[in-house]
């Protein structure tokens, strides 16, 4: 551990703190992060293949699963500079003014550009309205701060593979996603929305979980309703 502490000292410019853990490392990363009074975790992730294809890394999908620290999960071996394309799609209008005022300081401090996608189902209009609605609200916060951004609404059965093809579209540097769980598989997977963007992102994730019960529950529902119609 001082090995390692003194081998990363000499590489980066800013203080840091080792500390070790024992236990399951899905549990023992979020304890530890609760406890030190951490604001977020980051963590390195793979692709999965094969029967495993939308489960992520064990210890990577534990943490996000079982903690309510944000986790920014960085795919690979990518090298991350900065972030200056920020990918923000909502599906639901709870809690979005929240997640907002986590990435805030991140847009400030990379001077970057917000891409808000607003998602629903087809045939769903008033989600759409709703979220129409809720942007509206987020926008004062933007115009308030200058921040550059541009919105988009679409209707799409599988949100994750639109959020994918967008952050590929847009050339982003980051996706910032609502990591609600799905209720029916939570003893094992993070809902599949999240499980699909965290594992076949080619940019770092940053997961923010849902602290409203209520609406962690309402995007269950509204996963498993996108599940049956795949």
């Amino acid at each position: 551990s001082d090995h390692l502490e003194k081998k990363i000292k000499a590489k980066i410019l800013f203080n840091i703190q080792a500390h070790i853990a024992f236990g399951n490392p899905g549990d023992a990363i979020g304890d530890k992060a609760i406890t030190l009074n951490c604001e977020l975790i980051v963590m390195g992730t793979h692709g999965a293949s094969g029967a495993r294809e939308f489960c992520i890394g064990t210890n990577a999908y534990a943490v996000i699963k079982n903690t309510t620290v944000p986790v920014l999960t960085i795919p690979g071996k990518k090298k991350v500079k900065d972030f200056k394309r920020i990918l923000f799609p909502l599906r639901t209008t709870k809690g979005m003014v929240d997640r907002y005022e986590f990435i805030e300081p991140i847009i400030e401090r990379n001077n970057a550009e917000l891409i808000i996608a607003g998602l629903s189902l087809p045939g769903e209009v008033y989600v759409l309205t709703d979220i129409e609605l809720e942007i509206k609200e987020l926008l004062k916060l933007l115009r308030a701060s200058e921040t550059q951004f541009k919105t988009a609404f679409y209707m799409c059965k599988n949100y994750a593979k639109k959020v994918l093809e967008l952050a590929k579209k847009e050339k982003v540097d980051l996706i910032v996603i609502n990591a609600s769980l799905d209720y029916k598989w939570r003893q094992f997977f993070v809902g599949p929305y999240a499980q699909q963007v965290v594992n076949h992102a080619q940019v770092p994730v940053l997961s923010i979980r849902t602290f409203n019960a209520a609406a962690a529950f309402e995007d269950a529902v509204k996963e498993e309703i996108i599940e049956m119609q795949q």
